[in-house]
């Protein structure tokens, strides 16, 4: 049972509320972007069903942040054994040769935010090793109201776009490095400088995602020729410019879609598109239903067959460059 104390942090009172649950969000968007929120959930094991391995995970590259809000879990660590008591975070990357347990007879109520994305696995895998894999979080500690808060939006399904989720990863993560991490240890984690051209680009797609704008335009805006540009982004990114110009319209034709009253010709102009007819194609292809059929209703965030949010085209070689009402770009 979560002690009085924890319960007056806001966020964990979210997360009493709700109940023990867990919730995918965005599972596909791993390697996408810099940082992502895959996972999260609020649990309570019983030993010694419970027995977790850090190599079951493959080789998908995740770290997770797991809080301790009452009993005690166990976690071997390279030849440590180490309880994790109420109070203390354990810091988690995957793959990797930990075991983790419960005693029979004990419990471990805790809630965990599994996070992907190249640079936080890097920043996670570092703390840990320099700092060890378990962390004391007070109540009044700033991570552990951020780490819980984007727990409870991620079982509240709020977290409304890959972008936000990648905000609140970032988010998360900074709160920790500036809580436990004197400032002469933060560069151990090597966080990479975004180009300031790749700042400057994203602000004018998003200034200008309903003009017929291409990845002509965004070069000029970085001053490079298209070539060079294309290779500088995508090394930035991921992603090609193109695709990156398609994900920033499809987010805002999400957001009017939700809202309602605009049939898809009208969104498909308000958005940036080429022709209706190949805005209802990407937008289908991407979030598994039409503009039409897109409402707050239907939108889950949890993985299900019948309509997966974000089903990974943003990264498939297959999927279309953006096209603007001038045509490719």
């Amino acid at each position: 049972m979560t002690t009085q104390v924890l319960t007056d942090v806001p966020n964990i009172a979210r997360l009493c509320k709700l109940g023990h649950r867990e919730s995918m969000v965005f599972p596909d968007l791993l390697g996408l972007l810099p940082a992502q929120i895959h996972s999260a959930g609020f649990q309570s094991e019983n030993g010694p069903s419970y027995n977790g391995n850090g190599r079951n995970l493959g080789n998908q590259g995740l770290a997770a942040i797991r809080y301790t809000l009452s009993g005690r879990g166990r976690l071997r660590y390279y030849d440590q054994e180490i309880l994790v008591e109420q109070g203390q975070a354990l810091l988690l990357y995957f793959p990797f040769d930990h075991h983790h347990w419960i005693q029979a007879g004990e419990q471990w109520e805790y809630f965990y935010v599994t996070l992907a994305g190249r640079e936080v696995i890097r920043c996670i895998r570092e703390v840990a090793d320099n700092l060890g894999p378990v962390v004391t979080l007070a109540a009044n500690s700033p991570t552990l109201e951020r780490a819980a808060g984007a727990c409870a939006d991620a079982l509240e399904q709020k977290i409304a776009s890959p972008y936000q989720g990648s905000a609140s990863a970032h988010a998360v993560l900074m709160t920790l490095l500036g809580e436990c991490c004197p400032p002469a240890q933060v560069p151990i984690c090597r966080l990479p400088v975004v180009p300031a051209f790749v700042v400057e680009v994203e602000e004018f797609c998003r200034q200008n995602y309903a003009r017929p704008i291409g990845v002509a335009d965004m070069a000029r805006v970085a001053k490079m020729s298209r070539f060079h540009f294309t290779r500088l982004f995508q090394k930035a990114w991921g992603i090609s410019p193109g695709r990156y110009l398609g994900l920033v319209r499809l987010e805002h034709a999400m957001h009017m879609a939700r809202e309602g009253g605009l049939t898809a010709k009208e969104l498909a102009h308000h958005c940036g598109f080429g022709t209706v007819g190949y805005f209802r194609k990407a937008f289908r292809r991407h979030f598994g239903v039409s503009p039409a059929g897109f409402n707050v209703d239907s939108f889950q965030f949890s993985t299900s067959p019948q309509l997966p949010v974000i089903n990974g085209r943003a990264n498939d070689p297959a999927w279309p460059e953006c096209r603007t009402r001038g045509g490719p770009q």
